[in-house]
């Protein structure tokens, strides 16, 4: 899917979509980093890592921040962007997968 199609969704329907996902198989994981790039015109912090987390049957796109940034968004709740949650890391904890 690409990801103007998957902005036009509504949050109900990238649910449905993303449940349908068979993530142990890749499956979404294109489109995550497709968001995961995406949210970096919305993040208030600078950025320059991404990673894509495969939890079970959910993609976690990984934010990997310097530590004073780090330190500012752990103060935050869980961040959504576009049907996926957001999880914030320091850049020292990143690692090519």
């Amino acid at each position: 899917m690409k990801l103007a199609e998957w902005i036009s969704l509504s949050h109900k329907a990238r649910k449905k979509v993303s449940d349908s996902w068979d993530t142990l198989n890749g499956e979404g994981y294109s489109l995550a980093e497709k968001v995961g790039n995406d949210f970096k015109q919305h993040c208030r912090w600078n950025y320059e890592k991404v990673n894509i987390l495969n939890r079970f049957t959910e993609l976690i796109i990984c934010v990997y921040l310097e530590s004073d940034d780090f330190q500012d968004a752990n103060r935050y709740p869980t961040t959504t962007y576009l049907g996926f949650k957001i999880n914030y890391d320091t850049v020292n904890n990143y690692f090519e997968q």
